[in-house]
């Protein structure tokens, strides 16, 4: 229940998703490089079983440096494309097993533009495709295959790949959308939670969780609070109706944040009742 609690507030900040992201992703990864070096071991492919083993070590490294260190989110996720290009280029010149490595390209895509997003992602997935097209269509880099590819793989496999990256790239432009609708919506309703309609100031929710934050802050030692009233507010509704009154809040409202400075705050605490907070010396 933890881990899924921690995914729902993942998916609302897409800084935190990319994050968790990358630690799925490499952490599925390098348990599925290290289960292919196992069976390499069982089919005698030694030469793949150094490179699954080499990358499912990068992969776990990857994880311990971002989640124990303090190095930059893009330098681990730009040396992790670099490790994931560098396996990819070792696939298909070595051909091993029988041309078949050369389908782990396809999971490029999603990866990419999932951990790097569109822009970025698009790139890394070019930089794929530019290896595809000149190990496949260049003679240059057709001589450097230690596998005889069929001509028709060659010929049609990037084209398979330009699918899968489109696909891909929809997918995540629904996702970036749909997340950034999200995230809207979420500050609409904290905005709406914590401020009255009427006037913008602090509703009493609102003010409520600042309070709590300024007496939870040991270091702060002035914190004046004064609670203001308006006299005979009901004989201003009787006579003006509530639309009078509506006004007479609004324009009360407007004067004292004109005389506070930026560490105190002005909220309505409920009818005609304003509650001022300050936490300055003066």
């Amino acid at each position: 229940r933890k881990f899924m609690e921690e995914i729902r507030i993942a998916v609302v900040s897409d800084e935190l998703r990319r994050k968790v992201s990358f630690y799925l992703l490499s952490g599925a990864l390098s348990l599925t490089s290290f289960v292919m070096t196992v069976v390499n071991f069982f089919t005698a492919e030694y030469v793949l079983l150094f490179a699954t083993l080499i990358f499912s070590v990068l992969c776990l490294i990857n994880i311990l440096v971002l989640y124990f260190t303090k190095v930059p989110e893009i330098i681990v996720y730009d040396t992790f494309g670099v490790e994931a290009m560098a396996l990819l280029a070792f696939f298909f010149i070595s051909g091993i097993p029988d041309g078949f490595s050369a389908f782990w390209i396809c999971l490029i895509p999603s990866f990419a533009l999932l951990i790097f997003g569109t822009k970025r992602g698009s790139v890394f997935c070019l930089f794929a495709m530019g290896l595809l097209v000149f190990l496949f269509w260049l003679p240059v880099g057709r001589s450097m295959l230690m596998y005889s590819y069929n001509e028709t793989f060659m010929l049609r496999f990037p084209f398979l790949y330009i699918s899968v990256y489109l696909i891909s790239l929809l997918i995540e432009c629904v996702r970036k959308e749909t997340q950034k609708q999200l995230e809207e919506t979420r500050n609409q309703y904290h905005s709406l939670y914590r401020h009255d309609a009427l006037n913008g100031l602090y509703n009493r929710y609102g003010i409520n969780e600042y309070l709590e934050k300024a007496f939870a802050d040991k270091s702060n030692q002035h914190v004046s609070i004064i609670l203001l009233d308006i006299d005979d507010f009901k004989n201003i509704n009787d006579e003006y109706g509530h639309e009078g009154g509506d006004e007479v809040l609004k324009m009360v409202a407007s004067i004292p944040p004109k005389f506070m400075c930026k560490h105190c705050h002005c909220s309505r605490w409920g009818g005609e009742e304003f509650l001022l907070i300050m936490q300055c010396e003066h």
